[in-house]
């Protein structure tokens, strides 16, 4: 992995976690909890988050989107958001499918909110990892 990939990464896993906070933390936090399939409880509250986790998950998606990025030539915004619109569509399409299939953890209303939310995620992860990759000009190698 190059500098630039790790930086790009990096960079996007901030992205990741921070929009993360502010959707389904802040904005659709009440929306999600009353949208708990028969579950309810599964949630941690605040005061119960594991950060450490939370932090290596947003990294993961952060260097997954730089590494995709990189392979795929995408060295401005725009071509890492599209790279990363699709990703995370299916991506959450697949994770929610398969999880609704599986599981009593959320509603309907919520898979799709959840999909949707996702997907706009990673195209900003997508998009900001192809950004810094593209800066100075010189394509990066991963």
């Amino acid at each position: 992995m190059n500098n630039k990939v790790l930086i790009a990464g990096l960079a996007a896993g901030v992205v990741s976690f921070f929009y993360g906070w502010v959707m389904y933390g802040m904005l659709l936090a009440d929306f999600f909890a009353a949208n708990m399939g028969s579950a309810s409880g599964v949630n941690r509250g605040p005061e119960e988050m594991d950060f450490a986790m939370l932090t290596m998950g947003n990294l993961a998606f952060g260097f997954l989107m730089a590494f995709i990025a990189s392979w795929a030539g995408a060295n401005n915004f725009v071509s890492g958001l599209k790279i990363g619109l699709v990703v995370g569509l299916f991506a959450g399409l697949g994770f929610n499918g398969m999880m609704m299939g599986t599981t009593h953890i959320s509603t309907m209303n919520a898979m799709l909110a959840d999909v949707a939310v996702f997907t706009v995620m990673i195209g900003l992860v997508g998009g900001v990892a192809a950004a810094l990759l593209g800066r100075g000009g010189a394509k990066a190698t991963a």
